[in-house]
């Protein structure tokens, strides 16, 4: 639900201003495009592609947001091969969702390879728009290579113990690279508790005490504190014939005891520049419009914070 509000969100700063410091209103219509391709998955209703266009700061209708008749094809140019996306929408109370997807489940993102989106949009007088953008898929990275006991990859077993006062000094969060080259890593720590048992860790709260209400666990919009997602560029080291990266300053994300899935995400340029930017929305990487195309390999890791 929350990248629908993202997108919302776009749409709504697009016809309402030409940067984040200005009031100037928009004269034009633009069109928007967002979505990021994950490695190993398909472009599913779960994250899937977003197009739409702005509206008119007064007087404009929310439904002429999303455009639900352009032909959209997304094309691996490693392999030739070109899928034309289906579009879908799903409403209720709950949730709200509009956008291309991958209907017959065709093409598996592949790290390494190159990707290009392409929508041809109808328009009202016969003619007809054009916005395309271009990503390669980051190499895939390794979590814990090492097989550190206090995490695992596999959701199904009992969650190792991971003591938060050790975490950073002796569990780095060790990530295996394919190279030299610095990487853009994205980290979401995500509780797993319920808001009834969830305990603040001393450090972040002052006390070990429950959030008071539902929206101290967790913001109707930002998901925080139980959701935190941070992102930062990262300069591998060469040890041991292998490349590594060791985050040792991870555990000020984890404000709560009990379980945690670890998301991390090695992302390309085209979404960090997104996530970076103020207007990010400018640098996402699409021609003839404005969001995002971005992509992404990586995993997550499963552990139980204690005292």
């Amino acid at each position: 639900m929350w990248k629908n509000i993202l997108i919302l969100g776009l749409v709504l700063l697009l016809i309402s201003c030409d940067d984040l410091t200005s009031g100037k209103r928009f004269t034009e219509q633009y069109y928007t495009l967002t979505g990021l391709l994950i490695e190993g998955e398909t472009v599913s209703t779960e994250n899937y592609i977003f197009l739409g266009r702005t509206i008119e700061a007064e007087g404009g209708n929310l439904s002429d947001i999303y455009i639900d008749d352009a032909q959209v094809k997304l094309i691996n140019q490693t392999l030739n091969d070109t899928i034309f996306l289906t579009f879908f929408y799903e409403v209720s109370i709950e949730t709200f969702k509009f956008g291309y997807y991958d209907a017959a489940e065709q093409m598996i993102i592949n790290a390494g390879h190159s990707y290009r989106i392409e929508a041809e949009i109808p328009e009202q007088d016969g003619s007809n728009g054009f916005v395309w953008s271009e990503t390669t898929i980051p190499s895939e990275i390794i979590l814990n290579p090492d097989n550190d006991e206090s995490f695992t990859d596999n959701p199904e077993l009992i969650f190792p113990t991971l003591s938060y006062e050790t975490a950073n000094t002796e569990h780095p969060l060790t990530i295996q690279a394919s190279s030299i080259d610095v990487i853009s890593l994205l980290f979401q720590f995500y509780c797993l508790e319920d808001y009834k048992d969830a305990i603040f860790v001393h450090d972040f709260h002052g006390s070990e005490e429950h959030p008071e209400t539902p929206e101290d666990y967790e913001h109707p919009q930002t998901g925080m504190p139980r959701k935190i997602k941070w992102f930062f560029k990262y300069q591998p080291e060469f040890v041991n014939n292998a490349y590594y990266i060791y985050d040792r300053g991870y555990r000020s994300n984890l404000v709560f005891y009990g379980r945690y899935e670890i998301k991390v995400l090695s992302i390309d340029e085209n979404y960090y520049q997104y996530l970076y930017k103020v207007d990010g929305y400018k640098y996402g990487g699409i021609q003839n419009g404005y969001g995002y195309f971005g992509s992404a390999s990586g995993g997550k890791l499963y552990t139980k914070v204690v005292n």
